[in-house]
């Protein structure tokens, strides 16, 4: 699935914007973590799952392009690590330990439904402050 949707890709960015591909595939994220914490059916699993074969590697894409596009032309490629710093690392790192302390506290099946509902409060919040900021200012290089 993931081929397909990095082919696309540009498609999405060009239609919704870096920003908004980043918003509506977190939200994605945010449901299918819900819909996990719903079932226990291994089928159902499975097909919520696929999900994230759309949703990861758009998010990717988008993330890179939002970072170049709020990075001055000097600091592209920075900003861009930056973005995968935050993604790949600290948030995976900071994922799995609280995951892990999720997991053996509540269980599987609650740890999807509580980092679900925290995705998507923390999706609104982040809407609700976007849209009351002032617009980025792109920085000269």
């Amino acid at each position: 699935v993931e081929v397909p949707v990095l082919i696309l890709a540009d498609h999405f960015i060009r239609r919704f914007n870096a920003y908004g591909t980043l918003i509506l595939t977190t939200a994605i994220t945010g449901l299918r973590f819900v819909l996990f914490g719903l079932t226990g059916d291994p089928l159902l699993v499975m097909i919520i799952q696929m999900l994230n074969g759309l949703t990861i590697p758009l998010l990717m894409v988008a993330g890179v392009a939002y970072a170049d596009h709020l990075s001055p032309a000097s600091l592209r490629t920075t900003g861009q690590g930056l973005f995968n710093a935050a993604m790949l690392g600290i948030g995976t790192a900071v994922g799995g330990f609280a995951g892990g302390l999720l997991l053996v506290t509540i269980g599987g099946q609650d740890l999807y439904m509580v980092t679900g509902l925290f995705v998507l409060i923390v999706l609104a919040l982040v809407s609700i402050l976007h849209g009351r900021l002032p617009a980025p200012v792109k920085l000269s290089s």
